[in-house]
């Protein structure tokens, strides 16, 4: 079992005061001078739902679900030994009776004596590796080859019981246990990369957590939205879709917990099974596709140096890119945000400290320097507007255009923002 490492006291959001902030690893709770009422929040006219303002716990907060690919070029003889073993553990699960070939069919020495146990079918769509093994509680799949569009040949998802296990310490964990495996396999890494993360905070909300209004609130409003269940059963609200580069969930925590064998959550909440039903979790979610464009090293969830920063920065990105607003005005861009979101981006920036200055790129890069992206990118784009709009060749009257749209078209602000852009001021 694990336990919480951060000592979480009551604090509520009231229409009277201001959200208090913990003090991150050294709990308690603390009061600063420039910290503003509720109303505030809401905006200048006051306007919004302030009587319905949740009470709200931060029980935990950490990263879920880690999956790191990586290309590994295996020995010959480290493959003689381990290609073997592998191939009589698949096929020994593969003829198993039915029902049963997922169960465990043997435990071998295999990279250099760690317990394995072997499935007979990759599944969960992972065609590209052939062999599926357990070791202890994380997944790890393998095949010798590494196909054409850089995958890599194994891939490792890292349980949410041991991710949970190593709270704060996550990369200097993961690169441990893929260093061994390798290690282990008698094999020599090209790469690895991030494939996906999911980055979870839960709260204790008696009052409940209303879906239907951050279903209608969430912004970008363009953006993919799904609210799923019922109250009796639970229900999970889903902003922006998995394949998205960053997503959100915001899910009934506690029920679904009450039905699944993840009962090791209650001491990191510091609960007991009857107080479940009121933990609310807020996800974001990342994808191979965010990756891609910048972020990339395992290591930034974790060495002891700049971890906490870093994971503040991906919540940063994240609680930037989707927000909850609380529709007082017509127009989104004028919108307040919710106080719930507020609080959020407090907690998890006093939590994992001040955010670093890693930066994301928004968009994948390209082999092109920036002049030749200008060519071949912007500037054919910023020609076409030009036209569309009827300024010919005056690039200045087309860009002035295309700031009082955004300015005076919600379509246009709600896509600028879902870009990760915005407006301090027009320049001319």
């Amino acid at each position: 079992m694990v336990s919480s490492t951060r000592k979480t006291v009551p604090r509520e959001v009231s229409g009277t005061g201001a959200p208090r902030r913990s003090v991150g690893s050294t709990g308690g709770i603390r009061n600063t001078p420039d910290e503003k009422p509720v109303s505030e929040f809401l905006g200048a006219s006051g306007s919004g739902k302030i009587g319905e303002i949740p009470y709200m716990r931060l029980l935990a907060s950490g990263i879920d679900t880690v999956h790191v690919g990586l290309g590994v070029s295996w020995s010959t003889v480290g493959w003689s030994v381990m290609g073997p073993a592998l191939e009589k553990g698949r096929t020994e699960a593969r003829n198993l009776p039915e029902g049963e070939k997922w169960m465990e069919s043997c435990s071998v020495d295999l990279f250099g004596g760690l317990s394995v146990r072997h499935y007979g079918y990759v599944g969960g769509g992972r065609k590209n590796y052939r062999y599926h093994l357990e070791i202890g509680s994380n997944h790890v799949w393998i095949s010798r080859g590494s196909d054409s569009r850089k995958f890599g040949n194994m891939l490792v998802k890292f349980s949410a019981e041991w991710l949970w296990g190593n709270q704060g310490n996550w990369g200097v964990a993961i690169d441990a246990f893929l260093d061994d495996l390798i290690l282990r396999g008698g094999g020599d890494e090209d790469f690895r990369h991030l494939s996906r993360v999911d980055l979870a905070c839960d709260y204790e909300m008696p009052g409940g957590f209303d879906y239907e209004e951050f279903y209608h609130g969430a912004v970008p409003g363009k953006v993919y939205k799904n609210l799923q269940g019922s109250a009796r059963k639970g229900q999970t609200c889903y902003i922006g879709k998995r394949v998205s580069p960053v997503s959100m969930a915001v899910y009934d925590k506690g029920k679904e917990l009450a039905e699944s064998k993840k009962m090791w959550f209650l001491d990191v909440w510091g609960l007991d099974r009857g107080s479940v039903s009121d933990v609310v979790r807020f996800e974001a979610r990342f994808s191979r596709s965010f990756f891609r464009a910048g972020l990339d090293d395992p290591g930034l969830l974790g060495s002891s140096s700049y971890s906490p920063a870093h994971v503040s920065r991906l919540w940063e990105i994240a609680l930037s890119r989707i927000e909850w607003r609380t529709r007082d005005n017509s127009r989104t861009c004028r919108q307040s945000l919710h106080p719930v979101w507020g609080q959020l981006r407090a907690d998890m920036r006093d939590t994992y400290g001040v955010a670093s200055a890693a930066e994301w790129r928004g968009k994948a890069s390209t082999p092109y320097d920036d002049v030749e992206y200008l060519d071949r990118r912007v500037l054919p784009a910023l020609a076409g507007w030009c036209s569309r709009r009827g300024h010919g060749s005056d690039l200045t009257a087309g860009l002035r255009d295309l700031l009082d749209l955004v300015e005076s078209e919600p379509r246009a602000a709600e896509s600028l923002l879902y870009r990760g852009l915005e407006i301090p001021c027009v320049p001319f």
